[in-house]
């Protein structure tokens, strides 16, 4: 990880539904994290879900033990990030868990990480498409000749 903190890899961290809801948070909203605002909205959301984990996975940024910032004058710093990470939250339904493989880096001194991993499909489902593709062209070949 590029520091010299001592970290233990496990598959498990929280409990199972906390785990499902970050793994449906990747698949929702993992392609999003390449930008300042997708990166901090994808953050904003997963402490919410770790935070605040429900089992009906009905979040609020606004209210509960994670709280998202304010100023002086009751104004979000940036509500940006907060609607975004919102959106991310309310699209947790659509998620598929079984996306990712998710993987956590525990420390007992600093901050434990979470890194998820794409589940490759199963060889013999390419197989699948991959023949069902050459029997659709010979078909549309004989329809031709």
């Amino acid at each position: 990880l590029g520091n010299s903190v001592t970290y233990t890899m496990s598959s498990t961290l929280f409990a199972n539904g906390v785990q499902s809801d970050i793994a449906r948070l990747y698949s929702v909203a993992g392609d999003q994290v390449g930008d300042k605002l997708g990166s901090a909205a994808f953050q904003v959301a997963l402490w919410e879900i770790v935070t605040d984990y429900n089992a009906s996975s009905v979040y609020d940024l606004d209210s509960g033990d994670f709280l998202t910032p304010q100023n002086g004058t009751g104004t979000e710093y940036n509500s940006n990030v907060e609607t975004l990470a919102e959106a991310f939250l309310t699209d947790l339904s659509n998620g598929d868990p079984s996306e990712f493989r998710l993987t956590f880096f525990q420390s007992d001194t600093n901050q434990d990480l979470v890194t998820a991993s794409p589940v490759p499909l199963p060889a013999s489902a390419l197989f699948l498409g991959g023949g069902l593709a050459v029997f659709a062209g010979l078909r549309r070949r004989r329809k031709t000749a």
